[in-house]
Protein backbone atom coordinates (compact mmCIF):
# COMPACT_ATOMS: atom_id res chain seq x y z
CA UNK A 1 0.00 0.00 0.00
CA UNK A 2 1.56 3.31 -1.07
CA UNK A 3 0.61 6.87 -0.14
CA UNK A 4 0.73 10.13 -2.06
CA UNK A 5 3.29 12.52 -0.57
CA UNK A 6 2.08 16.11 -0.18
CA UNK A 7 4.84 18.53 0.82
CA UNK A 8 5.42 17.15 4.31
CA UNK A 9 2.20 18.38 5.92
CA UNK A 10 0.79 15.19 7.44
CA UNK A 11 2.95 12.58 9.16
CA UNK A 12 2.29 9.10 10.52
CA UNK A 13 4.55 7.60 13.15
CA UNK A 14 4.30 3.84 13.68
CA UNK A 15 5.79 2.93 17.04
CA UNK A 16 6.61 -0.47 18.50
CA UNK A 17 3.82 -0.81 21.08
CA UNK A 18 1.01 -3.33 20.88
CA UNK A 19 -1.07 -2.72 17.79
CA UNK A 20 -4.26 -4.08 16.26
CA UNK A 21 -3.29 -4.74 12.65
CA UNK A 22 -6.84 -5.02 11.30
CA UNK A 23 -7.88 -1.78 13.00
CA UNK A 24 -4.75 -0.02 11.71
CA UNK A 25 -5.43 -1.11 8.15
CA UNK A 26 -9.00 0.16 8.38
CA UNK A 27 -7.97 3.44 10.04
CA UNK A 28 -5.42 4.48 7.43
CA UNK A 29 -7.00 3.07 4.27
CA UNK A 30 -8.54 6.37 3.11
CA UNK A 31 -5.87 8.67 4.54
CA UNK A 32 -2.88 10.26 2.85
CA UNK A 33 0.43 10.78 4.66
CA UNK A 34 3.34 12.82 3.41
CA UNK A 35 5.85 10.89 5.52
CA UNK A 36 5.58 7.59 7.37
CA UNK A 37 8.15 7.15 10.13
CA UNK A 38 8.77 3.67 11.53
CA UNK A 39 10.25 3.66 15.05
CA UNK A 40 12.08 0.47 16.05
CA UNK A 41 9.72 -2.54 15.87
CA UNK A 42 7.15 -0.22 14.36
CA UNK A 43 8.93 -1.30 11.17
CA UNK A 44 7.48 -4.79 11.60
CA UNK A 45 4.05 -3.25 12.17
CA UNK A 46 4.39 -1.33 8.88
CA UNK A 47 5.17 -4.60 7.11
CA UNK A 48 2.08 -6.26 8.59
CA UNK A 49 -0.19 -3.31 7.87
CA UNK A 50 1.07 -3.14 4.30
CA UNK A 51 2.55 0.35 4.26
CA UNK A 52 6.05 1.38 3.30
CA UNK A 53 7.83 3.84 5.60
CA UNK A 54 9.67 6.83 4.19
CA UNK A 55 11.97 6.98 7.25
CA UNK A 56 13.20 4.35 9.71
CA UNK A 57 14.90 5.01 13.04
CA UNK A 58 15.60 3.51 16.46
CA UNK A 59 18.00 1.21 18.27
CA UNK A 60 16.03 -1.81 16.97
CA UNK A 61 16.47 -3.77 20.17
CA UNK A 62 12.83 -4.88 20.05
CA UNK A 63 12.78 -5.64 16.30
CA UNK A 64 12.81 -9.43 16.14
CA UNK A 65 13.21 -9.73 12.39
CA UNK A 66 16.50 -7.90 11.78
CA UNK A 67 16.38 -8.91 8.11
CA UNK A 68 13.78 -6.19 7.62
CA UNK A 69 16.49 -3.58 8.14
CA UNK A 70 18.50 -4.91 5.24
CA UNK A 71 15.36 -5.26 3.10
CA UNK A 72 14.46 -1.59 3.49
CA UNK A 73 18.09 -0.45 3.33
CA UNK A 74 18.31 -2.03 -0.14
CA UNK A 75 15.23 -0.04 -1.14
CA UNK A 76 17.13 3.15 -0.32
CA UNK A 77 14.87 4.18 2.54
CA UNK A 78 16.76 6.42 5.04
CA UNK A 79 17.64 4.43 8.16
CA UNK A 80 18.96 6.08 11.32
CA UNK A 81 20.33 3.69 13.91
CA UNK A 82 20.87 4.76 17.53
CA UNK A 83 22.68 3.10 20.44
CA UNK A 84 20.60 1.14 22.93
CA UNK A 85 21.83 3.37 25.76
CA UNK A 86 20.42 6.80 24.98
CA UNK A 87 18.46 9.64 26.57
CA UNK A 88 15.32 9.23 24.46
CA UNK A 89 12.93 6.40 23.64
CA UNK A 90 12.62 5.43 20.00
CA UNK A 91 9.16 7.02 19.82
CA UNK A 92 10.57 10.23 21.33
CA UNK A 93 13.30 10.24 18.68
CA UNK A 94 10.66 9.78 15.98
CA UNK A 95 8.62 12.69 17.35
CA UNK A 96 11.70 14.93 17.55
CA UNK A 97 12.52 14.04 13.95
CA UNK A 98 8.92 14.76 12.93
CA UNK A 99 9.02 18.19 14.60
CA UNK A 100 12.14 19.07 12.56
CA UNK A 101 10.12 18.37 9.40
CA UNK A 102 7.61 21.08 10.48
CA UNK A 103 4.38 19.21 9.67
CA UNK A 104 0.87 20.42 10.37
CA UNK A 105 -0.33 17.14 11.86
CA UNK A 106 1.23 14.03 13.40
CA UNK A 107 -0.66 10.80 14.13
CA UNK A 108 0.96 8.02 16.15
CA UNK A 109 0.04 4.33 15.95
CA UNK A 110 1.53 1.76 18.33
CA UNK A 111 2.05 4.29 21.14
CA UNK A 112 -0.10 2.44 23.67
CA UNK A 113 -0.26 -1.19 24.75
CA UNK A 114 0.79 -3.29 27.73
CA UNK A 115 3.64 -1.01 28.89
CA UNK A 116 1.96 1.76 30.90
CA UNK A 117 5.29 3.55 31.36
CA UNK A 118 5.69 3.77 27.59
CA UNK A 119 2.06 4.77 27.09
CA UNK A 120 2.32 7.62 29.63
CA UNK A 121 5.62 8.79 28.16
CA UNK A 122 4.12 8.77 24.67
CA UNK A 123 1.07 10.75 25.78
CA UNK A 124 3.49 13.31 27.22
CA UNK A 125 5.03 13.61 23.76
CA UNK A 126 1.75 15.07 22.53
CA UNK A 127 2.51 18.15 24.64
CA UNK A 128 5.88 18.46 22.87
CA UNK A 129 4.12 18.36 19.50
CA UNK A 130 1.53 20.88 20.64
CA UNK A 131 4.21 23.23 21.98
CA UNK A 132 5.61 23.27 18.46
CA UNK A 133 2.25 24.19 16.95
CA UNK A 134 1.56 20.73 15.55
CA UNK A 135 -1.84 19.02 15.65
CA UNK A 136 -1.35 15.76 17.52
CA UNK A 137 -3.10 12.43 17.96
CA UNK A 138 -2.42 8.96 19.36
CA UNK A 139 -4.74 6.31 17.96
CA UNK A 140 -5.42 2.69 18.83
CA UNK A 141 -8.35 0.31 18.45
CA UNK A 142 -10.10 1.74 21.51
CA UNK A 143 -8.89 5.34 21.90
CA UNK A 144 -8.06 8.60 20.17
CA UNK A 145 -5.97 10.88 22.37
CA UNK A 146 -5.24 14.55 21.70
CA UNK A 147 -3.47 17.28 23.66
CA UNK A 148 -5.23 20.66 23.67
CA UNK A 149 -3.73 24.04 24.57
CA UNK A 150 -5.96 27.00 25.36
CA UNK A 151 -7.34 29.21 24.16
CA UNK A 152 -8.69 26.68 21.71
CA UNK A 153 -12.11 25.72 20.42
CA UNK A 154 -12.82 22.22 19.19
CA UNK A 155 -15.99 20.57 17.94
CA UNK A 156 -16.52 16.83 18.17
CA UNK A 157 -19.43 14.97 16.61
CA UNK A 158 -20.73 11.70 17.96
CA UNK A 159 -19.48 10.08 14.76
CA UNK A 160 -15.97 11.20 15.74
CA UNK A 161 -16.02 9.06 18.88
CA UNK A 162 -17.65 5.91 17.54
CA UNK A 163 -16.06 2.71 18.80
CA UNK A 164 -16.34 -0.08 16.20
CA UNK A 165 -14.66 -2.47 18.62
CA UNK A 166 -17.36 -1.95 21.22
CA UNK A 167 -20.50 -0.35 19.72
CA UNK A 168 -22.62 1.56 22.20
CA UNK A 169 -19.64 2.22 24.47
CA UNK A 170 -18.53 5.59 23.15
CA UNK A 171 -16.99 7.84 25.76
CA UNK A 172 -15.51 11.32 25.71
CA UNK A 173 -13.21 12.45 28.52
CA UNK A 174 -11.24 15.59 29.31
CA UNK A 175 -8.28 15.14 31.65
CA UNK A 176 -6.18 17.99 33.04
CA UNK A 177 -2.52 17.60 32.11
CA UNK A 178 -1.38 20.62 34.12
CA UNK A 179 -1.94 21.72 37.74
CA UNK A 180 -4.75 24.06 36.70
CA UNK A 181 -7.15 24.14 33.78
CA UNK A 182 -9.63 27.00 33.45
CA UNK A 183 -12.22 28.26 31.01
CA UNK A 184 -13.57 24.91 29.85
CA UNK A 185 -17.04 25.33 28.40
CA UNK A 186 -18.72 22.16 27.16
CA UNK A 187 -21.97 21.92 25.26
CA UNK A 188 -23.84 18.71 24.56
CA UNK A 189 -21.94 16.46 26.96
CA UNK A 190 -24.45 15.99 29.77
CA UNK A 191 -24.69 12.27 30.46
CA UNK A 192 -28.11 10.89 29.40
CA UNK A 193 -29.13 14.37 28.25
CA UNK A 194 -31.99 13.32 25.94
CA UNK A 195 -33.37 10.90 28.53
CA UNK A 196 -33.32 13.57 31.25
CA UNK A 197 -34.97 16.16 28.99
CA UNK A 198 -37.65 13.62 28.08
CA UNK A 199 -38.29 12.77 31.73
CA UNK A 200 -38.69 16.45 32.51
CA UNK A 201 -41.06 17.07 29.60
CA UNK A 202 -43.18 14.10 30.66
CA UNK A 203 -43.57 15.77 34.06
CA UNK A 204 -44.71 18.93 32.28
CA UNK A 205 -47.15 16.95 30.16
CA UNK A 206 -48.61 15.27 33.25
CA UNK A 207 -49.05 18.63 34.92
CA UNK A 208 -46.48 17.95 37.65
CA UNK A 209 -44.32 20.87 36.46
CA UNK A 210 -45.64 24.08 34.88
CA UNK A 211 -44.00 24.79 31.48
CA UNK A 212 -42.02 27.76 32.87
CA UNK A 213 -40.37 25.40 35.35
CA UNK A 214 -38.24 23.98 32.53
CA UNK A 215 -36.52 27.35 32.10
CA UNK A 216 -35.87 27.51 35.85
CA UNK A 217 -34.30 24.05 35.78
CA UNK A 218 -31.98 25.01 32.92
CA UNK A 219 -30.93 28.25 34.61
CA UNK A 220 -30.32 26.49 37.93
CA UNK A 221 -27.93 23.95 36.31
CA UNK A 222 -29.08 21.53 39.00
CA UNK A 223 -29.75 17.97 37.85
CA UNK A 224 -31.80 17.20 40.98
CA UNK A 225 -34.49 19.68 39.90
CA UNK A 226 -35.15 17.91 36.60
CA UNK A 227 -37.33 14.89 35.90
CA UNK A 228 -36.28 11.27 36.00
CA UNK A 229 -33.96 9.66 33.49
CA UNK A 230 -36.39 7.71 31.35
CA UNK A 231 -35.42 4.26 29.99
CA UNK A 232 -33.61 4.22 26.65
CA UNK A 233 -36.26 2.26 24.79
CA UNK A 234 -36.84 3.59 21.32
CA UNK A 235 -36.26 7.13 22.57
CA UNK A 236 -35.11 9.76 20.07
CA UNK A 237 -34.72 13.52 20.21
CA UNK A 238 -36.49 14.38 16.96
CA UNK A 239 -36.99 18.13 17.09
CA UNK A 240 -36.56 21.18 19.33
CA UNK A 241 -38.53 24.37 18.82
CA UNK A 242 -37.41 27.57 20.53
CA UNK A 243 -40.30 29.93 21.16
Amino acid sequence: MKYTMQNGKTLLIVSGGSIDINFSKEYIKDKKYDRIIAADSGLAHCKEIGIEPTDILGDFDSLKNKELLEEYRKKGIPLREFPTRKDYTDTHLAVKYAVDLKPQKVTILGATGTRYDHALANISLLAFLKDNGIEDKIVDAHNEIEMLHGPEERKYLRSDIKNPQNPGKEYFSIIAFSPEVTGIDEEGFLYNMVRIISGTLIKVGLGVYPPEHVKQILEACDRSQAGETVPAKGLFLKKIEYL
